[in-house]
């Protein structure tokens, strides 16, 4: 029980660390959201097909409904 209390003081020791000296405390708030939001690299590739639109497809061909919503 006491090794809990233990660990659970050391963690929270280490959290207020971090959180207080970590490597983000030297940016301004801003700076900070933004680069948590936007993606350091971004991929895409050029598909011939759109995976969304022949999942729908193939929904639309299992998928009955009541008044062929789908049809």
């Amino acid at each position: 029980m006491w090794l809990r209390r233990k660990r659970r003081k050391r963690m929270a020791k280490d959290l207020e660390a971090l959180l207080t000296d970590g490597h983000l405390s030297g940016e301004e708030p801003e700076e900070r959201a933004v680069d948590a939001l936007l993606p350091k690299y971004e991929s895409r590739q050029e598909a011939e097909q759109d995976p969304i639109e022949e999942e729908t497809k193939i929904v639309q061909k299992v998928v009955e409904e009541e008044y062929d919503r789908y049809r």
